[in-house]
This record gives structure tokens, C-alpha cells and sequence, in this order.
């Protein structure tokens, strides 16, 4: 969270997040659906200027991600705006209670 600072905003399908605490929570229940040491590709970055945008795909014991994509504007060495989009397709319905803002879609 070293990147982002009380004025950065996460901008996702359901609105703003606004503020490290909400930000927080929101990797929090992401990192819940693809914790660290999921698999995870790379498939494109694109850095141009302030703006970086890569496109991935992830997939965890939980759930997988055959597309996600994120946008970041960087100023003064920190995220200030941050799009996130993902086509979650969970793999157990015990986790359709989970509150994460993307497009959920059970395989």
C-alpha cells in the first residue's frame, strides 16, 4: 500500500474507492480470491508517460480470472487513479458471499 496515498482512488465497476483504509480493504477481499502464490500471467504492459495498463490472468484454488486488466496514473512517484476489472469465475459457490466489486460468474 506504499503506492497509494489518502487522495488515490481505485476506480472499479461499482464506483470510486477513495482513501487507504478503503483501499485496503478492497485488496484485502481480492488478494482472498487470488492470494499470494496463485498462478498468474502476465500478458501485456503498456507504459506510456504517468499511465501504465497491463492486461493478466490469474487462477487460484478459489476461483479463475481468464481476463483482468489494470490502469494506473502515477503522480509525484504515486498512484493516483487505478482502474481494475476482472472476470471472476468462482470455482466453489461457498464463495459467491464474498463482497469483492468485479463481475462474478460461477464455472
Amino acid at each position: 500500500m506504499l503506492d497509494y496515498t489518502e487522495e488515490s482512488e481505485v476506480l472499479t465497476l461499482t464506483g470510486a474507492i477513495k482513501g487507504l483504509s478503503a483501499i485496503t480493504a478492497f485488496f484485502s477481499d481480492l488478494f482472498s480470491i487470488i492470494p499470494t502464490g496463485s498462478d498468474f500471467e502476465m500478458k501485456q504492459l503498456t507504459v506510456t508517460e504517468n499511465v501504465a495498463h497491463i492486461i493478466w490472468a490469474s487462477e487460484s484454488a478459489v476461483a479463475a480470472i481468464p481476463f483482468g486488466t489494470d490502469t494506473f496514473v502515477m503522480e509525484n512517484g504515486k498512484i493516483r487513479f487505478h482502474s481494475v476489472a476482472a472476470d471472476i469465475k468462482y470455482k466453489k459457490c461457498k464463495y459467491f458471499f464474498l463482497t469483492i466489486m468485479f463481475k462474478h460468474e460461477a464455472i
